[in-house]
């Protein structure tokens, strides 16, 4: 069997391969860099606070540091997991591009104010590399931290990290709300619009079974 490293080399020597991964980087680059655009017009323009009787019912705690350890030990471990499978590592990177397009133009279309008692979520790492203190507030519609587990979900190629990451999105679905910085829908509606992704991605490209 071969190795993850003999795997990657014979991808790099792919043409159609090195093509893909070269469209994956530059659309890739191209969303972050436009999207991150888009947040700073998105909280500075007047938004609508919801409604959203859920949120009542639950507590409000600061789960910052879980959220952020879930995020990045699941993207590690995604990572890990898909170590002998380069078109799957493209496929993550694929979905999680068409899942921010898909944002971007929801959120600009849906101006919402972030809800009543939202305790803002700021990055730890990013506060310690860059002493960053604020963070995003009205990037809500839909959730973003939810969207990212369950791409790790349906990317993933093996069952327990798959059963892992089904865990891990409903556990970050509950945790935004906790922490009040996604209204309901916001969570309920990330999944939809992820497996849209997914179908997206998968048919532009065409992923190999690497088992």
């Amino acid at each position: 069997m071969a190795t993850p490293g003999e795997r990657w080399r014979t991808a790099l020597r792919d043409r159609s391969f090195q093509k893909l991964l070269g469209l994956t980087a530059f659309a890739l680059t191209v969303t972050a860099v436009g999207f991150s655009s888009l947040v700073r017009f998105v909280e500075a323009r007047p938004g609508v606070e919801l409604v959203d009787p859920i949120l009542a019912l639950l507590p409000r705690v600061d789960l910052t540091w879980p959220i952020f350890l879930l995020v990045y030990c699941s993207i590690g471990a995604a990572l890990i997991g898909a170590r002998s499978s380069p078109h799957h590592v493209l496929l993550m990177f694929q979905v999680w591009t068409i899942t921010t397009l898909f944002r971007g133009v929801v959120m600009f279309v849906t101006p919402l104010d972030d809800p009543e008692g939202a305790i803002v979520l700021v990055d730890p790492i990013t506060t310690f590399f860059f002493r960053a203190t604020s963070a995003p507030t009205k990037d809500l519609f839909f959730s973003g931290h939810t969207s990212t587990l369950f791409i790790l979900y349906l990317t993933a190629q093996r069952p327990k990290l798959r059963a892992g990451f089904l865990i891990g999105t409903i556990s970050m679905g509950l945790a935004v709300l906790i922490q009040r910085v996604h209204y309901t829908v916001d969570v309920l509606a990330a999944p939809f619009f992820v497996y849209a992704s997914y179908v997206i991605a998968t048919r532009l490209s065409d992923v190999p079974d690497e088992n």
